[in-house]
């Protein structure tokens, strides 16, 4: 990619019918002279990027990687009895043309990953699948001031779960495809555009066979389409720093059950440029969402699952306020960030199902969802250094994510499963001569999650009762990462180097998930950890 840009809030009309934040990664822009590329052999994983000229006004962009890390930590990739195998790949392709002020790109991506658990003390296997498929076609057109870029493309993503015991067979498939077309129009403080989404959506999708009951209704494919057209226009007001950017994006909005919902989300940024390194900012707005995004896990797990607005899930919707502050000094070597926010939501979702609702009951996802509102509030600092031997950076984050409900499962005010109060980052790297010492260390507050207050066993399968909802919390997560690069050859035309990474140097045993566990003939309750606390790796990289 030729630019990665994370944008934590919006700022913008064009930013999508979204109520987080965006990664927005730039295809590549420039055309190569000449045949380069680059290559890393290591023993976890290898990846390459190779870039060649057609001709002088088109070249071609082809990258792969692979991970393998069975081949030297298989038998240490254990979870306390359960023994686990990971693989992925994935590989781009992008063509990139050029012809006086016209820029057209193909782009291809496809990667897949893939988890095995053997897990002896419930006697199951367990296989985790899920993957992106990616194509798409844009046309940059610049002439007199004028670009115009226009983007379709279709994408899909899918991820499947089976579970395999001696009296039960369950599958957990889900999909989301979509087909999209987007066109902006930019020119001087002035942006404008229009977009397209249609989209076949597949939530949980339950297919068993067991004692408890054979067959589950099958859940159809649900269709969707989502059209959008918004402005943006920047000037400067009152004084030459002062910077006022006003927006407005309507959209609309057909459901699978042929709903129609609409919405009008304005927005207000003022900038100021207090001085020649720095400037403040204060933005206002609101957001609708018409995807969202749900799951039994509280761990992240690729099990959650995207489900459409409709009538029985109303789309969600927020409404925003945040602060920034940004200066650089000493002549821009050092760079100071900070940021306040606030945002209210309605319409907030919460899963309050579980595996074992699949297994033993009809079951209908709809049904585990429960409807409430909430906030996320917090603030950011970021202090970097961007030049000289030593660069890196300190940050510093602090946030709360609540959501209230007012259902018969869930009552009152409760901590998302993703709230961590406080993270403290600390990323440095040091050049020297033929040296590159690198080092990464992440301390977090842990997550909530729902402990369990008893368990039954009950025709040999655990039922379980539980305690409030994200009442308690894993330990605090800390990690601290060192590597060293040694490059035998380090020259404009090409590179070389040998890799070697710690990872967890200190061995901190940072909790996985919370569950109960039987294993050689012992009941327990707590929480689980890999077997391998420290992982090194070594790998070799060259450029040309």
């Amino acid at each position: 990619f030729s630019d990665v840009a994370f944008t934590t809030s919006r700022h913008s009309a064009s930013f999508p019918n979204r109520l987080g934040g965006e990664l927005d990664m730039e295809l590549p822009d420039s055309l190569p002279v000449r045949a380069n590329g680059e290559v890393t052999f290591g023993v976890m994983s290898s990846q390459g990027t190779v870039r060649l000229p057609v001709s002088s006004h088109s070249a071609l962009f082809v990258s792969a990687r692979a991970a393998y890390l069975d081949l030297l930590y298989g038998r240490w990739l254990n979870v306390e009895g359960s023994r686990m195998r990971y693989f992925f790949d994935d590989y781009n392709v992008t063509w990139l043309s050029r012809f006086r002020g016209d820029d057209f790109r193909l782009n291809a991506y496809l990667g897949k990953d893939h988890v095995k658990i053997t897990d002896t003390g419930y006697q199951s296997d367990f296989s985790l699948k899920w993957g992106n498929t990616l194509l798409s076609a844009d046309w940059d057109h610049r002439r007199r001031g004028i670009q115009v870029h226009t983007t379709a493309y279709y994408t899909r993503y899918h991820n499947g779960l089976d579970i395999m015991q001696e009296e039960q067979y369950f599958k957990l498939p889900s999909s989301t495809g979509e087909l999209g077309l987007k066109s902006i129009l930019s020119s001087g403080g002035l942006k404008a555009g229009v977009e397209m989404a249609l989209r076949a959506v597949l939530p949980q999708s339950p297919e068993r066979e067991s004692s408890f009951r054979i067959g589950q209704p099958v859940q159809e494919t649900e269709h969707t389409q989502e059209y959008s057209a918004f402005v943006d226009y920047a000037h400067e007001v009152l004084i030459p720093e002062m910077t006022v950017e006003g927006g407005v994006r309507a959209s609309l909005y057909r459901s699978f059950d042929h709903t129609l919902f609409g919405s009008v989300d304005p927005l207000l940024t003022l900038n100021f440029q207090t001085s020649g390194y720095s400037t403040l900012s204060f933005s206002c707005g609101t957001q609708h969402q018409y995807i969202s995004q749900t799951g039994f896990s509280s761990i992240g797990l690729p099990t959650d699952f995207w489900y459409p607005a409709s009538s029985a899930h109303r789309p969600q919707y927020s409404y925003d306020v945040s602060a920034a502050y940004d200066v650089g000094f000493n002549s821009e070597r050092y760079h100071l960030t900070a940021e306040l926010f606030y945002k209210r939501l309605f319409r907030q979702e919460e899963y309050v199902g579980n595996m074992m609702d699949m297994l033993t009951d009809t079951y209908r996802f709809d049904d585990q969802l429960e409807e409430g509102k909430g906030y996320n509030t917090g603030f950011n600092l970021m202090l970097s250094k961007r030049r000289g031997a030593l660069t890196g950076w300190l940050s510093y984050a602090y946030g709360r994510s609540r959501r209230r409900f007012d259902g018969d499962n869930l009552r009152g005010w409760y901590p998302t499963n993703h709230e961590r109060p406080h993270e403290f980052n600390a990323v440095a790297t040091w050049h020297y001569r033929r040296w590159d010492f690198g080092s990464t260390l992440v301390f977090a507050s842990g997550t909530p999650f729902t402990s369990v207050k008893s368990f039954y066993l009950v025709n040999n399968h655990v039922v379980s009762q539980f305690n409030r909802y994200n009442g308690d919390r894993l330990s605090p997560y800390f990690r601290w990462d060192v590597s060293v690069n040694y490059y035998f050859r380090n020259t404009p035309r090409g590179k070389s180097a040998v890799n070697l990474s710690l990872y967890n140097l200190t061995g901190h045993r940072n909790d996985l998930f919370y569950r109960f566990k039987i294993f050689n003939g012992r009941y327990a309750y707590k929480a689980l950890h890999f077997i391998l606390h420290v992982m090194p790796s070594i790998s070799y990289y060259i450029t040309f």
